[in-house]
């Protein structure tokens, strides 16, 4: 099906936006590029018969985003966090721009299952609203080259601190941004993806932040299941949106 959403312009015209086209049945997709003020938005849904909805109206304000320059990103390591496997090339690999590259960043799989974490410093202080990665297909000699596989994340969460505690504990210095659960559009077995499966994963997983949270400079990464059925990570790249004008 698709969801056309439009707005009324300066000029008070309707103007078409950027379509969502899914067969998902659970939509959960953000519309961007608007400026910070208020809008008339509309919104109706057609399937493949050519069916409409009545249309919706509705008044929207957009927060201000920004991606984060990458270039202050820094490794947070921290007590706990969890050793890189063999193959890993590093966690500087998930800011050096490259969404497609077969080098990537890995952790081991904790012996006593238990989730697998890293921390991130991105550097600057900001009111953090969206988190975006990207993960590798995993290679297959008998052909395709399955995204949603191994110890990419299936179930993962993202927390947030402005000072994290030295010893790597995980107490009230840190704060749950966001827990998100990677669902293939298809629903197909394990190691099976459809062409839009692969158009989502190549087009990166958005995990929506808590807006409420407080403004965040250190990001940690849980990992609390993988595609395998394991907790290990594997991503290729990742970018922080948010707001990082300086407060008054």
């Amino acid at each position: 099906l698709a969801i056309q959403v439009f707005y009324k312009d300066s000029l008070d015209k309707w103007t078409n936006m950027e379509g969502i086209y899914t067969k998902t049945v659970d939509i959960n997709q953000t519309i961007r590029g608007l400026d910070t003020l208020t809008y008339e938005m509309g919104a109706v849904i057609r399937d493949k018969f050519q069916n409409y909805t009545d249309t919706i109206f509705t008044q929207i304000s957009p927060y201000f985003e920004t991606d984060l320059e990458k270039s202050k990103y820094r490794d947070g390591r921290l007590p706990g966090d969890t050793p890189e496997r063999g193959g890993s090339e590093g966690i500087a690999k998930l800011w050096d721009g490259n969404t497609t590259a077969a080098q990537r960043y890995m952790t081991a799989q904790p012996e006593d299952g238990s989730p697998a974490s890293c921390t991130i410093d991105i550097g600057q202080t900001a009111q953090l609203s969206r988190l975006k990665f990207w993960t590798y297909p995993e290679w297959m000699a008998s052909g395709p080259w399955p995204y949603y596989f191994r110890g990419t994340p299936r179930i993962i969460e993202v927390w947030g601190s402005q000072k994290p505690n030295p010893d790597g504990s995980w107490d009230s210095s840190w704060y749950l941004l966001s827990r998100y659960e990677v669902i293939k559009p298809s629903g197909l077995p394990y190691g099976q993806m459809s062409d839009e499966d692969k158009r989502y994963a190549e087009a990166g997983f958005n995990v929506e932040l808590d807006p409420l949270a407080p403004r965040t400079k250190y990001i940690r990464f849980k990992q609390i299941l993988n595609w395998e059925g394991t907790t290990w990570l594997d991503l290729t790249e990742i970018q922080v949106y948010g707001d990082n004008r300086q407060q008054n």
